[in-house]
């Protein structure tokens, strides 16, 4: 069941939209970038490791990323509520195993619906640019800082190895925010609230409103922004942790009202 669920989330339109939609997103960020270089020789242009990495902290993916992550997972789930086919398999599998089932597999297909979209575009300028070697060319050096997990990176395989960890945190926020479309979809029924408060409470998330309780929340980017240490990427793991377990206990309670009284 969880496999042919895991199917057809992948495997969907709504993934399909999720993922073009936010690799233009990226494209139109540095897709510019190197049509206004064109003039200048290869080795002043940027690297294939920066035209890949610019869209993250800049342009409409900051924008996108928690619509996107929503999009790929949440409509689905509104539709099996509108039908009333959900109350049907809650009552014949049970209620915690088809949160289980629906949980991972909203989590795996937002997580790859953005993640995809961030290695493809890398891909598209590996292909395009040249290959980053700041040992060689002093225009491909990023300025990350010495403690970060980036900086040994860097140098290894034409940075490849820092595009693999920022996937990695891109799936990781994917999937949680995912999951928050889910529980809306499953409160509210309706896709448009299902992708847009989500993203509303994201923005919240990085404003400094986070902060009127006495603690800052780490930025929702913090997986994979360009100042990671190891312990702010502890610090980010955690309170995305305990975010999606209180995110999965509102899905539990809205499941328990939908099988009772839908």
């Amino acid at each position: 069941m969880l496999k042919e669920e895991l199917r057809e989330s992948v495997f969907s339109r709504w993934f399909l939209a999720a993922f073009l939609v936010m690799l233009l997103t990226l494209l139109s960020m540095s897709l510019p970038e190197r049509i206004v270089s064109r003039g200048d020789e290869e080795q002043y242009r940027m690297s294939a490791l920066q035209l890949a990495i610019l869209p993250i902290y800049f342009g409409g993916m900051m924008l996108l990323f928690p619509f996107c992550a929503c999009t790929a997972a949440a409509p689905r789930q509104t539709i099996e509520i509108r039908t009333g086919f959900a109350r049907w398999k809650i009552m014949r599998g049970g209620l915690n195993a088809y949160l289980r089932r629906k949980a991972i597999a909203g989590f795996v297909s937002g997580g790859l619906s953005v993640m995809l979209a961030f290695l493809a575009h890398a891909v598209i300028w590996a292909l395009i640019a040249m290959p980053s070697q700041p040992e060689l060319y002093g225009t491909h050096e990023i300025p990350y800082r010495p403690d970060t997990i980036y900086y040994p990176l860097m140098r290894m395989a034409h940075g490849w190895p820092v595009l693999l960890w920022k996937a990695g945190g891109i799936f990781v926020m994917g999937g949680v925010w995912a999951t928050v479309g889910l529980a809306v979809a499953w409160w509210m029924a309706d896709p448009l609230l299902a992708v847009s408060l989500p993203t509303f409470l994201y923005y919240l998330w990085n404003s400094p409103a986070s902060g009127l309780l006495g603690y800052r929340l780490p930025s929702a980017s913090r997986l994979y922004n360009d100042q990671l240490t190891w312990g702010i990427a502890a610090e980010a793991l955690g309170v995305n942790l305990v975010f999606l377990a209180l995110v999965l206990l509102t899905c539990r309670a809205a499941l328990k009202r939908r099988a009772l009284y839908a």
